[in-house]
């Protein structure tokens, strides 16, 4: 990758040599007509064996896509094996979709995967024997393995672009192996233009925002057209492109052939501004031509022989217009839009009916796909519709199923928006709401549980949403406010939802553990007692003990007694062995904490982030100074 980053720094993208221009591409060579600093950063974080994550950030047009493509050309050259993918608003919402893209040339190394990892990618994908959701875990361990065994005969990099549209599960994933790929010679590069909604993006990436291009860059640029711009007209590029190596070729290939907004005093922003101009492309075309477009812009990454079934007349003059008019690229068989904002331009252009009839043919004809067309069923409805509503929930199994949690919450909250019955719209939002807490993102359950509380005013489901809030509150936001979310949602579910007030309870119980307020545990202890006697129970479920004993170790002695013969008695329950293994860390018992961790952990089969606290379990109990791993401390 080295060596590729080098070169990439000597040449412009592809758009900016003429690609989509009826001339030969011209040739840039000049190292500063790219963006030197950064690319030194990147040459640097390369070459770094703790810091070959890289992020690129930038506007739509700045050269990040042009980077990768010239970093894949090199390593492909020198040796290197290159595997790519590329984010789609189509997939966002199909799990594991992006992975699949980016491992699917080396599908075949899967079969030599140990069987436990294939297995588990295997099911991630939708494929192989139906069975137990996939550990999250496994898959990014299968992933990893899979990674480093290709690396051993020549460095592998991973390049993914558009990854703000990748699905969140395979972004779960990459940022897993990136933070273990250690000693072996594995680079990963994304490009991104919204690197903040990016999952697992942390202090193991290294970012590099890439600026406009200066003035003297600029210039040289329009140099290497086939046509360059001069006078007034040249002026007016430089000033309108801001630096922005696509608007300027855009700019500069059809300068004074109309007005429009570039030549206002107050333009645009940059990506408005090319969808406009692209716009006004389309208008010129002819009909059949648009439907075409639209069909290729709303299929994504559809079949391409399902895609094809759809096309209106002859494809291959269709797509020598297309070519000319700067829309589409094309190798051989694979056509793709020039720029994702062509893409965009597609959809914007194209009146409501126009889009809704090209997502009812894409669903026809994805029959086989139900998961594809599901979504593009609800894409094509406004109102309320059951059976859209029902292929999206099942859609939504079969995502948790493979271990799809955000795809899951996203296909819950939309088959909520199209139930025409408001008992069914206010449990899909509370399954969604439920699925949405294992992504982790607070801002995302809030605004479910807010819908759930427009929606109905019943208590227990508000309850409920009340509770998956305040479970992530506890995690990420201030303590006390969550404390007090969790007890209001078990005392409003004591009566009409005992089981749900028992969670709130528990997960209450580790916030006082932390804080050690004794305020919070007599409050607890009362809340705790209410439920009890709203259920005459003779006595206290295991729940109940457990959360006792978190919130105050000193009432764990019956709990401390009984350990070793209840991590026996669940050794084939890894929830409720996590669960002991949290008290045994708490109750000091270290060798029963690393003992319940150990079982619970080669058991867990969940789909989504292991369990709140089993990571810190472990990595407290096999800590411990009398832990015989102890030594591998870090």
């Amino acid at each position: 990758m080295v060596q590729a980053v080098r070169d990439a720094g000597e040449v412009m993208s592809d758009r900016a040599r003429g690609v989509g221009t009826d001339s030969p591409p011209c040739d840039l060579s000049d190292a500063d007509t790219a963006h030197p600093a950064e690319l030194r950063r990147l040459l640097e974080a390369s070459t770094d064996p703790h810091s070959r994550a890289v992020v690129l950030t930038g506007p739509p047009g700045i050269g990040k896509t042009t980077l990768l493509d010239q970093v894949a050309r090199r390593v492909g050259t020198s040796g290197g094996r290159v595997l790519r993918a590329g984010g789609s608003p189509a997939e966002a919402d199909l799990p594991f979709a992006t992975l699949h893209q980016l491992l699917r040339p080396v599908a075949g190394v899967i079969s030599e995967l140990p069987a436990r990892q294939r297995t588990a990618l295997q099911a991630a994908f939708g494929s192989g024997t139906p069975g137990d959701p996939p550990d999250p875990m496994l898959i990014g361990v299968a992933v990893l393995t899979l990674l480093s065994d290709l690396a051993t005969g020549a460095p592998v990099l991973v390049l993914l672009d558009d990854a703000q549209w990748a699905d969140h599960a395979s972004l779960d994933v990459l940022a897993f192996v990136a933070r273990r790929t250690g000693d072996d010679p594995v680079s990963m590069a994304i490009a991104t233009g919204e690197p903040a909604a990016l999952p697992g993006v942390d202090g193991h990436w290294t970012t590099l925002e890439l600026a406009p291009l200066e003035r003297p860059a600029a210039e040289r640029l329009l140099d290497r057209l086939p046509r360059p711009p001069a006078g007034e007209t040249r002026t007016r590029v430089l000033d309108q492109g801001e630096g922005n190596p696509l608007a300027l070729v855009e700019l500069a290939r059809t300068a004074g052939s109309d007005a429009g907004p570039w030549t206002s005093g107050n333009p645009l922003p940059i990506a408005a501004r090319l969808e406009r101009r692209w716009i006004g492309r389309l208008n010129g075309l002819e009909p059949a031509a648009r439907q075409w477009l639209l069909v290729l812009a709303l299929a994504a990454d559809d079949p391409a022989e399902t895609v094809l079934t759809l096309l209106p007349g002859p494809v291959d003059p269709m797509w020598t217009a297309l070519e000319g008019a700067g829309l589409i690229d094309r190798t051989g068989s694979r056509v793709s839009f020039r720029h994702p904002l062509v893409r965009s331009a597609v959809y914007q252009a194209a009146s409501f009916d126009e889009r809704r009839a090209a997502h009812h043919a894409l669903a026809s004809a994805l029959a086989e796909d139900p998961d594809r067309r599901a979504w593009h069923l609800a894409a094509a409805t406004t109102g309320a519709d059951p059976e859209v509503a029902a292929a999206l929930e099942d859609s939504a199994g079969r995502a948790r199923r493979r271990g799809g949690y955000a795809a899951a919450a996203r296909a819950l909250e939309r088959a909520a928006e199209l139930s025409a019955d408001r008992a069914d719209r206010v449990r899909l939002i509370v399954a969604a709401t439920d699925m949405a807490v294992m992504t982790g993102q607070l801002v995302w359950v809030e605004r479910l549980a807010a819908r759930t509380r427009a929606w109905t005013d019943e208590p227990t489901p508000l309850a409920v949403a009340a509770l998956q809030t305040g479970r992530l509150m506890a995690l990420t936001s201030s303590p006390t406010a969550a404390f007090q979310q969790l007890m209001s949602a078990a005392r409003q579910l004591t009566t009409a939802h005992p089981e749900g007030a028992l969670q709130a309870l528990a997960a209450a119980a580790v916030v006082r553990f932390y804080s050690g307020a004794e305020s919070q545990r007599e409050e607890i202890g009362a809340a705790l007692s209410d439920v009890l006697r709203a259920q005459s129970a003779t006595s206290v479920p295991f729940l109940g003990r457990w959360l006792t004993a978190v919130a105050d170790p000193r009432e764990g002695a019956g709990l401390r007694a009984e350990l070793a013969q209840l991590i026996t008695a669940a050794r084939q329950h890894p929830e409720q062995l996590h669960l002991l293994a949290i008290a045994a860390w708490i109750l000091d018992e270290t060798a029963l904490a690393v003992r319940a961790f150990e079982a619970s952990f080669a058991l867990w089969s969940s789909a989504g982030p292991l369990p709140d606290g089993l990571g810190g379990v472990a990595a407290l109990s096999l800590c411990q100074p009398d832990h015989p791993l102890a030594i591998m401390r870090v």
